[in-house]
């Protein structure tokens, strides 16, 4: 269904985001996750997003399907100490779109 939902709205940019939990083999891919292919994996999710990374500093942001199958837009900045652990961050964010999508 999510997929029938983009492209019903013909929405090219979404489509060509990277998809979460496609959990493609890098290097030999289609491309179709990027940095989110092994993130939120088994969630049943259709989440199509961009993320961004420094040091202490980690983002999040595009589109998800709600459970309601209602398309959602989320943005999830982080900023902590240049010691915080990448994979917390990331957890975090994983997190928040799991609640956003199940809330909605």
């Amino acid at each position: 269904m999510p997929e029938r939902l983009y492209r019903k709205r013909q929405n090219a940019f979404i489509e060509a985001l990277p998809q979460a939990g496609t959990g493609e083999d890098l290097p030999r891919h289609d491309g179709r996750g990027g940095t989110l292919a092994l993130r939120l994996q088994g969630s049943g999710l259709d989440v199509r997003a961009k993320t961004g990374t420094l040091p202490g500093v980690s983002a999040l942001a595009g589109y998800l399907t709600a459970s309601s199958g209602r398309p959602l837009v989320f943005v999830v900045l982080m900023n902590g100490p240049e010691s915080a652990p990448i994979l917390t961050l990331r957890d975090a964010q994983d997190r928040v779109v799991q609640v956003l999508a199940d809330a909605y």
